[in-house]
């Protein structure tokens, strides 16, 4: 069953933003994608990454092995994101990433000094998506998204 945002989740998923933006990186607490499933929580009412939380980790490597247990076939943060996205119901956004909206699900490519995909959400703003990394919450432009899935 697709997921459905409540009513006042603007004021929910803003609460949330505000709770990440002074907190730590830390993995299995609150990395990149445990950080856009939290607030996909927030949005929906679903706790979307629990399987995750379950499989516990606390490291990057940790964290390939609890991917892979949780989807039975990647070990990426990319893997993870299509896992939810398909146990959820999430569509992808189409045909092109500016139609991203705020509060969907998005996945980009991090710097180069750090390699690989983070996941995130639209910001409530729309032109931004948030992500949490090692250094704290940021920002990006979501025309530098590769790809979108629509929450709620």
């Amino acid at each position: 069953m697709p997921l459905t945002k409540l009513t006042h989740w603007q004021a929910l998923l803003n609460t949330y933003i505000l709770e990440c933006s002074g907190a730590p990186f830390a993995y299995g607490v609150l990395d990149c994608g445990l950080f856009a499933a939290g607030a996909i929580g927030r949005m929906t009412g679903v706790e979307v990454a629990q399987p995750f939380l379950e499989a516990a980790y606390s490291d990057a490597e940790s964290a390939r092995g609890a991917i892979q247990k949780v989807t039975g076939t990647g070990n990426t943060i990319e893997d993870a994101v299509r896992w939810i996205a398909a146990e959820h119901g999430l569509k992808e956004v189409t045909p092109n990433i500016l139609f991203a909206q705020r509060g969907d699900l998005v996945l980009f490519h991090t710097s180069a000094e750090s390699g690989g995909l983070a996941a995130g959400i639209v910001s409530l703003e729309g032109r931004y998506a948030l992500f949490m990394g090692e250094a704290g919450l940021h920002k990006v432009p979501v025309k530098t998204c590769k790809t979108a899935w629509r929450v709620g």
